[in-house]
């Protein structure tokens, strides 16, 4: 069939075929996800590939920004509408600021991974986590 004939199409489908992925994708108790961390020049690559195409939005006026590197959503927040903040909030924020990957940072990714499929399927389609059953849980696949 011709590419512009009425019925055919010129791509793969969207919908992703959930059948095919571990259970973990989908399930934050179906197995215990970690990244090896033992070179941390290494560890902030895997981040930003996982991260990879990953929007943040300004909960103060929905601006948009790359939610990894954080620094860029991070400095909107302070530089934009820093009055708006408590103290305690600039503090933590600007401690998304930072170059190097901080613990702040890293709790905030571990955060997003829990709560985005989206990320655990890149990351599961580039083979980029450490995958362990739960002791006494479900399978890993």
């Amino acid at each position: 069939m011709n590419p512009t004939e009425k019925g055919s199409t010129s791509h793969e489908s969207p919908v992703p075929n959930y059948e095919a992925e571990p259970a973990w994708v989908r399930d934050v108790l179906a197995a215990a996800i970690d990244i090896d961390i033992r070179d941390p020049e290494k560890y902030a690559g895997i981040v930003a590939e996982i991260c990879e195409g990953e929007k943040s939005f300004c909960e103060h006026c929905g601006a948009e920004a790359p939610l990894w590197p954080t620094k860029q959503w991070a400095d909107h927040i302070l530089t934009e509408h820093g009055p708006n903040l408590t103290i305690q909030a600039r503090s933590g924020t600007s401690m998304m600021c930072e170059d190097k990957i901080n613990q702040a940072q890293q709790i905030f990714f571990s955060m997003m991974l829990g709560a985005r499929v989206s990320m655990r399927r890149r990351a599961w389609q580039r083979n980029l986590l450490i995958v362990k059953p739960l002791p006494g849980g479900r399978p890993a696949n």
